[in-house]
This record gives structure tokens, C-alpha cells and sequence, in this order.
């Protein structure tokens, strides 16, 4: 004699898994982990002390289901692109679909008027200045191809959950779509800073939050900086 109907093994089996990955989903979302300057490679210095250079990353607290989904504490990456008059951020999420060039220091201003957010911002240490007007090239050209978003995280956490398990390939680049990561890791790739032998939609924002990036190799010449926090300065 069955311990449960047939009726009910069957709602078992939705409900259940279901309930179970909502609690996981839920418990994360809550103790969604916020960044701060506390480890010997993290600093603190003002928004209007940085000097910009073309590669720096910039780095995001700023979408707590991202965190949850991501695993991680930095939710959204973006490139910095030097001008003659000012700094640009290259970035592409889901509210504007397609990659985007804009001013940096508004943006970063606006993020740290709102309490939650946290930003931060890692330089790659080299003498060379050969890629600048690669990376310039490149950033413009994925603008001008309307690069359009496309969120897939979700793939690449169950694929480092599960590993050689999990079923679905993750390792396919588009040069048509992107998340925030992906973007900013093919671009690094291309114009020579970061080696080739990580697949760029594998790569979550709070990888570049590591003190020392397992998943993000440089090439000779390059390495990584320290990790700086963004504060505006007090007003009078």
C-alpha cells in the first residue's frame, strides 16, 4: 500500500523542489553579502581623487538578485575609457539592452547619493600604453554593433555548482550579445591585457573583486591593482 496518493507523490515532487530552491533563492537574497574595505588589498579614497586611466574597472553594489544569482558581492562591471576633457564608462546591463559609452563621473556621483550602493574601482598596473587606442577602438566598435543584453548567469553558476554535470554549454562567446562581464572580459582579452584562457561568459562581476583573480589572468606586462572604494566627500 502506497504511503501517499498518487495525486499527492506527484505535487510532492513540484512542490517540494520548488519550496526548497525558493528558501535557497530567499536566504541568499537576504544575507546578500555587501562589500567592504576590510582586507589588506582594499583602500578608501574619494570619487574627485581618482585619476582616471583608459582599463580601469569599475566595479558595483548595486542589484542584490544579480549578488544572489552571481554568488558573489559585486553585481555589475564596467570599463573606463579616458578622453581628452573626461572619463566614459563602457557597460551594457538590462535596463538599456545594448552596450553604452556615458560620462563616468556623473553616473558614479548619482550611484553614491543613494545609500545601498557600493562601488569600487581596480586598476590594471602596467608602464605600457600601447592598447589604450585598442581598447578606445574596440569599446566604439561594440557600441556602433548594438551589442544587445542578454542575461545568462544563471548558466554559468550552475555550470561551476555542478561542473562537468551540468548540461548545458557555457562556454559559447556571441559577439552579438553579452552581460556586463562578458563585455568588459572580451574587450580586456582582445586588446591584449587579459590571456584567452578563460571563457569570457563564465566570468561573474565579483571575480574582479578578488584579491587575486583565480579566473582572470593577465599577460606579461599587466597585473592587477589594488582594490579602491568610492566615497563622495562631505559637503559643507
Amino acid at each position: 500500500m502506497a504511503l501517499f496518493s498518487r495525486e499527492t507523490q506527484v505535487a510532492l515532487t513540484i512542490v517540494l523542489p520548488a519550496f526548497l530552491w525558493t528558501f535557497l533563492i530567499a536566504s541568499k537574497f537576504i544575507h546578500a553579502a555587501r562589500p567592504m574595505p576590510m582586507q589588506a588589498h582594499h583602500r578608501v579614497t574619494h570619487l574627485s581623487r581618482i585619476r582616471w586611466k583608459t582599463g580601469d574597472i569599475v566595479l558595483f553594489h548595486s542589484h542584490p538578485i544579480i549578488n544572489v544569482v552571481s554568488g558573489g558581492p559585486w553585481s555589475h562591471v564596467g570599463i573606463v575609457l579616458k578622453g581628452r576633457t573626461q572619463a566614459w564608462l563602457i557597460d551594457i546591463d538590462g535596463t538599456t539592452q545594448y552596450a553604452k559609452i556615458q560620462p563616468l563621473v556623473p553616473l558614479l556621483t548619482k550611484e553614491l547619493q543613494q545609500g545601498d550602493r557600493v562601488i569600487a574601482v581596480r586598476r590594471i598596473e602596467t608602464t605600457r600604453t600601447d592598447f589604450q587606442l585598442e581598447l578606445h577602438r574596440l569599446a566604439i566598435e561594440a557600441v556602433n554593433r548594438r551589442v544587445k543584453y542578454k542575461h545568462f548567469y544563471w548558466k554559468a553558476l550552475f555550470d561551476r555548482w555542478f561542473g562537468w554535470g551540468f548540461p548545458l554549454d557555457v562556454s559559447h562567446q556571441s559577439s552579438s550579445f553579452a552581460v556586463c562581464t562578458s563585455l568588459v572580459t572580451q574587450l580586456l582579452q582582445d586588446s591584449g591585457i587579459l590571456n584567452k584562457s578563460v571563457c569570457p561568459t563564465t566570468v561573474f562581476p565579483s571575480d574582479y573583486g578578488e584579491s587575486n583573480p583565480t579566473h582572470l589572468h593577465t599577460n606579461h606586462g599587466f597585473s592587477w591593482g589594488f582594490l579602491v572604494f568610492l566615497k563622495l566627500a562631505k559637503t559643507k
